[in-house]
Parts: C-alpha cells; sequence; structure tokens
C-alpha cells in the first residue's frame, strides 16, 4: 500500500479513478498499520514482556482506530463503484460530474463524517496507573467511561457492522451487476456494428482505413479509448469483488451475533466467534494487501511506474 500510494500520487490525479484509488490506497495503509500495531502489542503481552504500558486497554484503543479506516475503506470502494456504474451507464451525463474537485470533497466528506461518528470512542478517555500483580509492576493503562459499551454496540455493531456493511454490499453488488450488463450489452451492440460495416458497402467504408484495410480500420482512437477504458472498468470491477468477497465473513458473525446471542466471547460458542473473527481479520488483511496486483495488470502507467523503479532499483543495487 506503500508503493500504491506513491505510484497514484505520482500518476495524472485529474482523474478521479486515480484519486479514489490514491485515498483507498491511504485508508487501507492505515488499517494494517494500526493492525500491525495491534499484533505487535499482542505478542509482547503473550509473551510476558514487563512493558510501561499495560497492552490490552491500548489495543482495545487502536481497534477502534481499526474499524474506522476498514468503514473508510469499504465506503470508498462503495463510491467507485457508483462512479464507475454512473459513468458507463449514464456516460453523457455524469462523465463531467466525478471531477477530482468533488471526488476529493464527496470522500472529504465521508472521512469528516466517519471521524465524527467514532470522536466519542476515541476522546472520551483518560490515562491511569493499572496495577499489574503478575508482573508486580504499575503501567500506564487506558481508562475508559462506563458508557462506552453502549456506545460500541450503537456505534460499531448497529450502525456500522450491521446497517453500513449490508448498504454498502448491496450497493457494490447492484453496481457490479449493472456494470456487467452495460459491457455485455455494449459489447454486442458494438460487434453487430462492426458485422453491419462489414456486409453492407456503404458502410463498410467508414470502418476501412484510408489505406482500405478492413483490419487496421476497425483500430480507431475511439475503439482504442474505449479499450483503455474496458481495462479500468474490468480492474474496479475485480476491487469491487474482492472487498465483497472479505465483507462475507464479517457479515456472517454480524448477522450470526443477532441470531444466535451466545456466540460472542466468553459465551457458549466463544471458541467459533473467535475461528470467525479471525478468518474475518485474515479475509480484510489479504483484500487490503492484495489490490496492488490488480492494479498492475490492469492499470497501465501503474505497471511502467512500477517497473521503472524496479529496473532502477536494480541499477543500484548492481
Amino acid at each position: 500500500n506503500g508503493i500504491n500510494i506513491k505510484i497514484f500520487a505520482g500518476l495524472d490525479l485529474r482523474n478521479c479513478v486515480n484519486v479514489s484509488f490514491l485515498i483507498l490506497s491511504i485508508s487501507d495503509f492505515a488499517y494494517l498499520l494500526v493492525d500491525y500495531i495491534v499484533f505487535l502489542l499482542n505478542i509482547l503481552m503473550v509473551e510476558g514482556y514487563r512493558l510501561s504500558v499495560e497492552p490490552i486497554s491500548f489495543i482495545i484503543y487502536f481497534l477502534t482506530f481499526n474499524r474506522l479506516f476498514y468503514d473508510l475503506s469499504n465506503t470508498v470502494t462503495c463510491f467507485i463503484a457508483v462512479t464507475r456504474c454512473c459513468c458507463i451507464v449514464f456516460p453523457f451525463r455524469f462523465k463531467t460530474v466525478f471531477t477530482r474537485s468533488r471526488t476529493l470533497t464527496i470522500i472529504g466528506i465521508i472521512y469528516i463524517l466517519f471521524l465524527s461518528e467514532y470522536m466519542p470512542l476515541i476522546a472520551y478517555v483518560g490515562l491511569d496507573g493499572v496495577y499489574n500483580a503478575v508482573l508486580n509492576m504499575t503501567q500506564t493503562g487506558i481508562r475508559y467511561p462506563p458508557s462506552r459499551l453502549a456506545m460500541v454496540r450503537v456505534i460499531s455493531d448497529i450502525l456500522n457492522k450491521n446497517t453500513l456493511l449490508l448498504a454498502t454490499f448491496s450497493v457494490s453488488l447492484l453496481c457490479l451487476v449493472v456494470i456487467r450488463n452495460a459491457l455485455s450489452s455494449a459489447s454486442k451492440f458494438q460487434s453487430s456494428l462492426v458485422t453491419q460495416s462489414l456486409n453492407v458497402p456503404e458502410l463498410s467504408k467508414s470502418v476501412h482505413n484510408s489505406t482500405g484495410d478492413p483490419g487496421r480500420g476497425l483500430k480507431s482512437p475511439k475503439l482504442l479509448q474505449s479499450s483503455s477504458e474496458l481495462r479500468v472498468i474490468k480492474g474496479v470491477s475485480i476491487v469491487l469483488i474482492m472487498s465483497m468477497l472479505s465483507h462475507i465473513p464479517q457479515m456472517c458473525l454480524c448477522y450470526g451475533k443477532l441470531i444466535v446471542p451466545e456466540l460472542s466471547y466468553g459465551l457458549r460458542y466463544g471458541n467459533w466467534y473467535v475461528l470467525i473473527n479471525a478468518i474475518a481479520m485474515f479475509v480484510v488483511e489479504v483484500n487490503t494487501s492484495a489490490k496492488c496486483f490488480v492494479y498492475y495488470r490492469f492499470n497501465g502507467r501503474y505497471r511502467e511506474r512500477l517497473k521503472s523503479w524496479f529496473k532502477l532499483w536494480s541499477k543500484m543495487k548492481k
């Protein structure tokens, strides 16, 4: 994701797709960074290191940021799906609507809304000394208000894990279906036009080039541009599919808790909860880390920039 940020920052940021993927890479990078901090604190706690801070309270605090960046990436991905869907289905109406400034404004509003939503969980805390009887030492821990559990249930569980996740999943799925149908219809229509132009002499002249070569005549600038846009759409579609698949374990866990209340920590099905939660976290980490392969496959400028970096790195190594 660090490489993604560097490359997209150097590409044409007048393109709203590049801007959206740059911001998505930033939120993915932040998610994985917080995830790494939580993982490191877990390791230090399990191994029994004598830390000046109380790990569990800090892990709980960092998990708030982890969830914040997860929701941001999820919502930005859904926004990318909506923009591509509108530009494909209504190209003349929305082609000039999603400019760089408007894209930044919309995503900026999304960031502000999520920060405002999570601010009670982030700000309403304090530091306090916690005595650790096992290590026989006092550690600095984070003190939480009694109302925090209720706030977590409303903000994280009800609003985001249940409502937001289902809404973005449904919208992304709808956009994916619409994009697929639109591309299929456009492909059939274009094929029928080419067939008619080759069968009708008057129409065939418009397809042939000036030398009379029908094969080269099909490679007009318009078709080449459509081919480039098609690669972008395919890349966006694969990112959408990856994102939706990564949400499925999380959705199973969230709605499973509604059906089976004992599916939680310390209850009857606590072990199942831990297992499903671990799978959900692993799938999300793979999704946030593997987008670079999609960018490399379907974004020519991304691929060229990355290859040039590797060539420069090889020369410096020699």
